[in-house]
């Protein structure tokens, strides 16, 4: 009776147990280059589309001049600024990094992140976002 044909060294090595690619597969490095892939594909990004009141959200954004002075505002579906608007200044890059924070107590609905640049009228440019309120 025949001998089973064998694979290679080399085709085994290149698989592990259950027929999948040998080696470490770390999904946590994969999650943070897809959210850092997708903070700076738009003017204003923000973490997450939705958030709790009262905790700090990271904005980001791109395609700005460099050294912009950009302002972010948390709108209401009515226009009304809620809170403290935030002031980022843009990279070498045009890249935003900026973190706002909504304030407790804000009731639950959807808002809208706003970015603009008074200097050279540059924006809007808005993000549709989620905030919960306990």
């Amino acid at each position: 009776m025949p001998s089973p044909r064998r694979r290679p060294r080399e085709a085994q090595a290149a698989q592990g147990s259950a027929g999948q690619a040998a080696g470490p597969v770390n999904a946590i490095e994969k999650a943070k280059e897809q959210i850092a892939a997708k903070a700076y594909t738009a003017r204003i990004v923000a973490e997450h589309e939705s958030m709790m009141a009262g905790q700090e959200w990271k904005v980001t954004g791109a395609g700005w001049k460099p050294a912009a002075a950009v302002t972010i505002t948390l709108t209401s579906p009515a226009g009304a600024t809620v809170g403290v608007p935030v002031h980022a200044v843009a990279d070498a890059k045009g890249q935003l990094n900026s973190a706002i924070t909504p304030l407790e107590g804000t009731i639950t609905g959807p808002y809208t992140l706003v970015a603009t640049d008074p200097t050279d009228g540059s924006g809007p440019h808005t993000a549709a976002v989620n905030i919960f309120s306990q």
